[in-house]
């Protein structure tokens, strides 16, 4: 049986890919997410939409509400949240990943765009999550 690391991992190598692609063809990185079933099924949420419903911390907080709830009914054991962080120095993208098990880490992967316009993805680093998501 997988432990809670290896289910987190395995959730974010399948939302990674995903935000690298829409950093690259959009610039822009709206809040997205994975669940993994109690099976071990991964299921996307979310993704890039020419018109978004609602502001970026309102998706990510309804993402976030649907994640719980799915956790209250028994239906997930792990959940990966993505979002686009800025600040005066640095953009990243933090993975806030959660486990049924009490794991809970978000990751953050700072980058930056050449003057050419590629991506590029610095080195990640990890602290401690909030366990929003198992309560």
């Amino acid at each position: 049986m997988a432990s809670c690391k290896d289910d987190c991992e395995a959730l974010m190598s399948e939302v990674l890919p995903i935000a690298e692609q829409l950093l690259t063809e959009h610039r822009s990185l709206p809040p997205f997410g994975s669940t993994m079933s109690n099976t071990g099924q991964i299921v996307r949420v979310g993704g890039y939409c020419a018109e978004p419903s609602g502001s970026h911390a309102e998706l990510f907080a309804a993402y976030e509400a649907s994640f719980r709830d799915g956790a209250a009914r028994g239906e997930i054991k792990a959940s990966a949240l993505v979002l686009a962080t800025s600040n005066d120095v640095q953009k990243a993208v933090a993975v806030h990943l959660d486990h049924s098990e009490r794991y809970s880490l978000v990751v953050t992967f700072p980058f930056r765009f050449t003057e050419s316009g590629e991506l590029v993805i610095e080195e990640p680093f990890a602290s401690p999550g909030e366990h929003r998501i198992f309560e």
